[in-house]
């Protein structure tokens, strides 16, 4: 109970002076630095140049009036171009001054209490600007506008912001945003963040909104965006990191479709929409669930083939067969729809097994895609009903199951299972969230497939293993696939990409990719664990806490750092870290902030905790990869 206390209190006491890029720093030193609420970032990037706007909040938690110093890590050829900073809630607009000129005017105005902001280079890429006065109890903004030329990384394009400043670490208390508009002359191919999980919206082929936001938001990662342009239908790019030649190397490959694709290459698709009406559905979930599938049902093409099945303690089916999304088909699924009310309990296994009997046999090719949406537990145990889907399904290797949990009171298990042995993933929606942006926004993606069965070769590498995802599934239109693996020789070979599009096998090919070591690419082996670590979760929810699966899990968490169910992050006193203790005490589910930090494991999680944590891990990382 002492070491638990302790923990936390270590915790809390941290949490107070957490500091990201823009440390501001009481000049009385037994003062810790004023924690940040909100830490704001927007970008413009117009092909090789960015424009960076960083605007952040601080609040002196104090009752005296402060005088601090902020200090911003600059990128490198990076120009300072605007300094603004708040006076009594009013943006005052700074100058950029000759440092010993700047340094006597604040010296001057200081002495007579009046409110100055200096700014000066301190080393090579640091800015340093004297805040004063901060008043108790209040906030302070400061707004810091830069320009860089995006610089080549790891064989793309990268935009690098310095979220993390040296030695320091934590979490902001508010908001941490990033808002990147990205324009290019030549189509744009891959994008993705290795730190963040960010959303893509794509605008056509030469311009994307990138976007990343959340709540109590870690600032302890600097902020990375790689992008690159091709022309081909399908890109492929590269990066391996390998510092060590004696030991094996980690790579990723990005596979990205082209934009503008050609909608008589688009593969059609036979979908049923399964949804849950039981009495627990009432009011606005299943009002939103409604809306939702009235707009997954326009989202259709006419060459896609489709039914519903509404269930509760019984279920009905739209159309007893699979049916072209004509219009007239549409428009008797929307008078459908709107008869559905909620009542009865939660039949999750008949309903199930009337959609699967809808398969048929006669195109293979065409992925059969079962949506499935509940805010329930079923009528019988998971087992059963997994046992009759794999029964049902027989040898279907076309079908996807993408089921939406909704609520807090979802069998995550079941859905975890269904969604993993059938090529799709869970959906969780929580109390609050807008189920129908949430079904909307996702449907929007798994509606335009460009290539399904996908099974990538690498003959021509040496050793390449250890790949993941395992299963590549299918590839949709506005998204991108990322392999992870390991590889033992760095030498040229070539790469080849099978797939179904439109009912025919199609091949691309790269006669020469190589896994050349990129110094900067240091990531990548951080990518490569996040998703082993993922799998084996999925194991152990699967198949139990077997120790050899467990003892993978919590070796690739302690070597790589990555916080899994079964490890969390300690915070300790004596700056030094340690060696994984398998009987600590369970630290719980508190996070800690910066400081020393030392990986300690818990104790057996219970069903309910592992679903949670693990749903929450494979979930996060799934945004953030793919």
């Amino acid at each position: 109970m002492h070491r638990r206390l302790t923990a936390l209190l270590l915790v809390l006491w941290l949490a107070t002076g957490v500091r990201g890029a823009g440390l501001l720093a009481p000049t009385d030193t037994t003062l810790p630095a004023l924690r940040v609420t909100d830490h704001l970032v927007t970008v413009t990037i117009d092909d090789q140049i960015g424009l960076t706007t960083v605007r952040q909040v601080f609040h002196n938690d104090t009752n005296r009036r402060l005088e601090a110093t902020y200090v911003f890590p600059l990128p490198e050829n990076a120009d300072l171009t605007d300094f603004q900073m708040s006076f009594n809630g009013k943006m005052v607009q700074g100058e950029v001054l000759p440092a010993a000129e700047a340094r006597q005017i604040y010296e001057r105005i200081v002495r007579q209490t009046k409110d100055p902001g200096l700014i000066e280079f301190i080393g090579h890429r640091l800015l340093q600007m004297r805040v004063f006065p901060i008043e108790p109890n209040s906030d302070v903004t400061i707004q810091v506008k830069y320009q860089q030329i995006c610089r080549p990384i790891s064989g793309m394009s990268g935009y690098h912001y310095p979220l993390r400043t040296a030695r320091t670490s934590g979490r902001a208390f508010g908001t941490v945003r990033f808002d990147v508009t990205l324009k290019t002359g030549a189509p744009l191919k891959t994008i993705w963040s290795p730190s963040h999980a960010v959303e893509v919206v794509r605008d056509g082929e030469h311009a994307a909104r990138i976007a990343y936001e959340a709540k109590s938001a870690s600032l302890e990662d600097d902020f990375l965006l790689l992008y690159d342009t091709d022309t081909s239908d399908l890109g492929l790019s590269t990066v391996a990191y390998r510092p060590d030649p004696t030991k094996p190397g980690h790579f990723v490959v990005t596979l990205t479709p082209k934009q503008l694709w050609p909608d008589d290459k688009a593969q059609p698709q036979d979908v049923v929409f399964v949804i849950d009406t039981s009495g627990s559905m009432a009011g606005e979930k299943l009002d939103q669930a409604k809306a939702a599938l009235r707009w997954c049902i326009e989202r259709l093409s006419d060459e896609d083939r489709f039914s519903v099945v509404r269930f509760s303690t019984g279920f009905d089916l739209l159309f007893n067969q699979l049916t072209t999304a004509t219009r007239d088909h549409r428009k008797a699924a929307h008078e459908f729809v709107d008869r559905f009310s909620a009542a009865g309990g939660t039949n999750i296994s008949d309903s199930l097994k009337a959609a699967l009997g809808l398969h048929r046999d006669d195109d293979a090719s065409r992925p059969f895609v079962v949506v499935f949406l509940t805010d329930g537990q079923g009528n019988r145990g998971p087992d059963e009903i997994l046992r009759m889907v794999r029964e049902t399904a027989g040898g279907m290797k076309n079908l996807r199951m993408f089921p939406f949990g909704v609520g807090t009171d979802v069998n995550t298990t079941l859905l975890d299972q269904l969604a993993s042995a059938h090529t799709g993933r869970p959906v969780y929606v929580l109390p609050g969230e807008n189920l129908e942006i949430v079904v909307g926004d996702f449907f929007s993606i798994i509606s335009r497939p460009v290539l399904t069965n996908l099974a990538l070769s690498m003959p021509g590498l040496s050793g390449v293993t250890e790949r993941f995802p395992v299963a590549l599934g299918d590839l949709y239109h506005g998204q991108q696939l990322i392999v992870a693996g390991q590889f033992a020789e760095a030498k040229p070979g070539p790469v080849k990409l099978t797939a179904q599009r439109a009912g025919t096998t199609v091949e691309f090919s790269w006669p020469s990719v190589s896994f050349a070591h990129t110094p900067e690419a240091t990531y990548v082996p951080s990518i490569w664990a996040g998703r082993k670590i993922a799998y084996l979760v999925d194991e152990i929810r699967t198949v139990g806490e077997k120790p050899e699966l467990l003892d993978e899990l919590l070796a690739l968490s302690a070597e790589y750092g990555i916080q899994t169910p079964y490890s969390s992050w300690l915070v300790t006193p004596e700056g030094r870290g340690g060696s994984i203790d398998r009987n600590i005490e369970r630290l719980g589910r508190a996070g800690g902030g910066g400081g020393s930090r030392q990986l300690r494991t818990r104790e057996a999680l219970t069903a309910d905790e592992l679903r949670d944590a693990s749903r929450g891990l494979s979930r996060g990382l799934s945004r953030g990869l793919s």
